[in-house]
């Protein structure tokens, strides 16, 4: 009984799916023609229906498009979706990421998200993505502000941090890019990320002269060999710094030895190693 119950509810769904989309279009296209035709709010409802599910629909296909890095056919698709449901919200995240990323058109993207910002101030990925375009026009204290609140929404996120943290690099703040950090440290797993975070505040404190700090938390490791290349560069940034490039190359050769070339290749890129690195080169 209970399989032919489910195999009539289907059938029925089969044929009255089709008439109902039908009916819902043909009484659209009348309303369209005769519209001082008033068919009431239960009708509207209907349509209002119609309309959503076809702009989820060119939703999902935009993004499939854009996938395959179809641009053009995924924009127009997105924008028929919010033609359809203004509300349709991260389709408007999506065309400010297509301006910004492929067209390098700060503008368009700034219209798309000052969209979607007035139908979702909270929304974290046009706030980090406002920051971003902030940051490329030098508009460091917007960039400041929605950076900020996305680290408020979500206060974890790295990528956040890293944003705020190179702003402080930036303007030159960097008390208060060690103060960004040390709250991340206090409050995130160790990870990549913490030790990655802990490697950027110690080349912060070397310029500000404070290498003593890092001594101070390093150096009562009673063994450093074996540990990671995060500590060991930037036990080799301090000793650079107060001029024991013996030592340093020692922590230098541990890193490496422990985390690869490729790791130590990435941290000592950064300028502020590169200048103390410089001493010693000749």
């Amino acid at each position: 009984m209970l399989v032919y119950t489910k195999s009539l509810i289907g059938l029925v769904s089969v044929l009255l799916i089709p008439v109902l989309v039908s009916g819902v279009y043909t009484m659209n296209r009348i309303a369209g023609i005769r519209g001082d035709i008033a068919f009431g709010e239960d009708f509207q409802n209907l349509v209002d229906l119609r309309n959503d599910t076809v702009a989820h629909l060119y939703y999902l296909y935009g993004q499939k498009q854009l996938s395959v890095r179809e641009f053009e056919k995924g924009g127009n698709a997105l924008r028929a979706a919010l033609k359809l449901n203004p509300r349709l919200t991260q389709a408007n995240v999506e065309l400010a990421l297509l301006a910004y990323e492929q067209n390098n058109d700060l503008e368009g993207a700034t219209h798309f998200m000052e969209a979607e910002f007035a139908l979702n101030p909270n929304n974290t990925d046009a706030l980090m993505l406002a920051s971003i375009v902030s940051f490329k026009n030098k508009d460091y204290n917007l960039a400041r502000k929605y950076s900020r609140r996305v680290l408020e929404l979500r206060p974890l996120d790295p990528k956040v941090t890293a944003n705020l943290v190179e702003l402080c690099r930036l303007e030159g703040r960097l008390d208060q890019g060690i103060s960004i950090i040390n709250d991340y440290l206090s409050r995130a797993t160790l990870d990549r990320n913490w030790r990655l975070f802990l490697f950027k505040q110690s080349l912060f404190l070397l310029q500000l002269n404070r290498e003593k700090e890092i001594f101070s938390r390093f150096k009562p490791i009673k063994n450093f060999s074996g540990k990671d290349g995060y500590i060991q560069l930037s036990m080799a940034a301090a000793y650079l710094k107060i001029g024991s490039p013996v030592e340093a190359r020692w922590h230098m050769k541990e890193a490496k030895r422990v985390s690869g070339n490729e790791l130590v290749e990435q941290l000592t890129s950064d300028p502020v190693f590169q200048v103390l690195l410089s001493k010693y080169s000749k």
